[in-house]
């Protein structure tokens, strides 16, 4: 079972490095801005703060064929906003946009056609309100080859199958345990049958049978109860169950 378990680790760790795969973007001031005033960077994020106005961002970026230009966008607004959003571009094409109500967070991913130079555009926009927005996680992915395809599929499969066989073999464990439980409440059943009643309880059941007679003769064959009538019973419960 421990065996199986590091085999699980291991191929989940496989099947996780095309996704970590991807070099770090550069720094925010690689890009330009229609309106810097508003944006301020803090470490590895970008902070946009913005009342009743626009902001455009660009940068350059050469790419090759399946690379993916990732960015996640966490925003908040105030609480009167006629409208806001933001449109993504590349090489001025949109190629998406979002609505921006509250609070949320979106993540905006642009994968290359080709081996090309791009032009990467941001836009963000709030109408009557104002729109405070970070910019965080930006990073290149690199394209999956298939090598990387290969051991991610593999490591998901063979995931699969190991957790499937775990749940099995715990759900046949509980039912193992639960049958033995009921074969040891039929073997204390039958030691009860066995034993027979003790001494008093023979005597009684004289006392009773005798005034049951009136006195008359009588000759008590054995007072063991039948176990005939207990497989009885006991096939009665397991057909109501």
């Amino acid at each position: 079972m421990k065996n199986g378990m590091k085999i699980v680790v291991l191929f989940l760790f496989i099947s996780l490095l095309p996704i970590a795969q991807g070099a770090e973007f550069p720094a925010w001031n690689s890009w330009e801005y229609s309106n810097p005033n508003i944006v301020k960077e803090e470490g590895n994020a970008l902070k946009i703060n913005m009342k009743n106005e626009s902001l455009s961002m660009s940068t350059v970026l050469n790419l090759t064929r399946g690379e993916k230009f990732s960015v996640f966008l966490e925003y908040t607004t105030g609480e009167y906003v006629t409208m806001a959003g933001y449109r993504a571009f590349l090489n001025g094409e949109q190629i998406g946009e979002g609505k921006m109500e509250k609070s949320g967070g979106y993540f905006i991913n642009i994968t290359a056609p080709e081996d090309s130079s791009y032009e990467i555009t941001i836009y963000f926009f709030v109408i009557q309100g104002t729109l405070n927005i970070t910019l965080s996680g930006v990073k290149i992915i690199e394209a999956p080859n298939g090598w990387s395809e290969g051991l991610y599929i593999s490591g998901i499969g063979i995931t699969t199958v190991f957790g499937v066989l775990g749940l099995l073999s715990i759900v046949m464990y509980g039912m193992k345990g639960i049958k033995e439980e009921e074969k040891e409440e039929e073997v204390k059943n039958m030691e009860m049958i066995e034993k027979g009643p003790t001494p008093e309880e023979i005597i009684a059941i004289t006392a009773a049978i005798d005034a049951y007679m009136h006195g008359k003769k009588f000759k008590i064959i054995s007072v063991k109860p039948s176990p005939w009538k207990y497989y009885g019973r006991m096939s009665m419960m397991r057909r109501l169950k």
